[in-house]
């Protein structure tokens, strides 16, 4: 397999990594007070600065006797070293303290925690070439001006390159680097969006994924997914008095710059928009050999109630609610038969499968 550089792109895009760690619950009073277990059963060995005192050594060397990664730390901790005065913790904690515990100390010897994104941090491009398992790459600089975190870029088999900015909308850039103005004629788009503490952008109404149909060079079909806004539309709208929105795919042809034949190819009943940020939206498409319209809708609702209650999902279980789910329709957006919840009288048909919080890559594995 020959990659050529004017026809493939890197689709990691430095930010498009993102790890989501699942914190278990613990029966802590707050779920992300993952060190509570800490202080009285390993801060009197280790220290509670984690550099260890005479009981114990640091565990914030830069390597442990026993292995760094989080499943060695989840070995130690279960076994212990009882040859060394570490006695194992297998009856003390649960598999899922341990596992959490384990990921904490593993995230103070990083000094970084789950929810820090380095959102300062300079993008550099490596000038080395990068070796993975099966193919060495080289990063090449196609053009430079577009926003540092566009939500996809889309090759097309001409060479040039859709690109998505989230608060902006969609444009194409040339074999040649050059960025075009915003294709006319979609969706609004909307830039209102704030910044949460840790300094994610937080907003509604965005620009998304974008995907170019598998028969492209004959049909011309681009898909779209993106933040459908609107205010004063449903009851959760005039509840929390804001814009809600909810994804919806979209499909159309772009010609001479505009955004033409818009068709609608899967959008959720309006009563389910609700004010959460299009961070948890996902929107992510795929296609699979046989034509098949793959996508992610996050888990796009949450609730804050009762008191103490960090982020309880809604609907992520529940086949009648969109939320939290992957799908699959064909290209034009109606049910493929074999689906299956297709003979299901009260789920949603184009249900693939369910359970997820939110879906930020999607890929079909040929």
């Amino acid at each position: 397999m020959n990659l050529k550089p004017s026809t493939a792109i890197i689709k990691f895009m430095l930010v498009t990594v993102m790890v989501v760690l699942v914190l278990a619950r613990c029966n802590y009073e707050h779920p992300l007070a993952v060190n509570i277990n800490y202080e009285p059963l390993c801060g009197p060995c280790h220290g509670l600065d984690l550099k260890g005192l005479t009981l114990g050594s640091s565990l914030l060397e830069e390597q442990l006797i026993y292995g760094n990664s989080v499943d060695s730390i989840i070995q130690a901790i279960t076994k212990g070293f009882p040859d060394k005065g570490m006695p194992a913790f297998e009856s003390t904690l649960s598999e899922e303290e341990i596992k959490v515990l384990a990921i904490w100390i593993g995230e103070q010897r990083a000094n970084t925690s789950y929810d820090d994104f380095r959102i300062k941090t300079p993008l550099r491009i490596p000038e080395q070439s990068i070796q993975s398992e099966l193919y060495e790459f080289d990063i090449e600089v196609i053009a430079t001006g577009i926003n540092r975190w566009p939500y996809s870029i889309e090759p097309l088999p001409d060479g040039r390159f859709l690109v998505t900015e989230k608060t902006k909308g969609l444009r194409i850039i040339s074999v040649d680097g050059q960025i075009s103005p915003l294709i006319k004629g979609l969706p609004k788009v909307y830039d209102d969006s704030g910044f949460e503490p840790s300094g994610l952008m937080h907003g509604t109404g965005w620009m998304l994924d974008v995907v170019a149909h598998p028969d492209y060079t004959e049909n011309g079909w681009i898909y779209i997914s993106h933040g459908d806004r609107c205010e004063d539309c449903n009851q959760e709208s005039r509840r929390v008095r804001n814009p809600v929105s909810m994804c919806r795919i979209i499909r159309g042809k772009i010609q001479d710059g505009q955004w033409v034949d818009q068709e609608i190819i899967w959008n959720a009943d309006i009563e389910t928009y609700s004010d959460s940020p299009e961070t948890s939206t996902g929107g992510r498409m795929t296609f699979d050999d046989d034509g098949h319209l793959y996508f992610s809708v996050g888990a796009k609702k949450f609730s804050t109630y009762p008191p103490g209650n960090f982020e309880s999902y809604i609907g992520i279980q529940d086949l009648t609610l969109p939320y939290g789910k992957i799908y699959r329709v064909n290209d034009d957006g109606s049910i493929p038969d074999d689906n299956p919840f297709h003979n299901d009288p009260t789920a949603i048909k184009s249900i693939w499968t369910y359970g997820h919080r939110s879906p930020q890559g999607l890929e079909y594995n040929l």
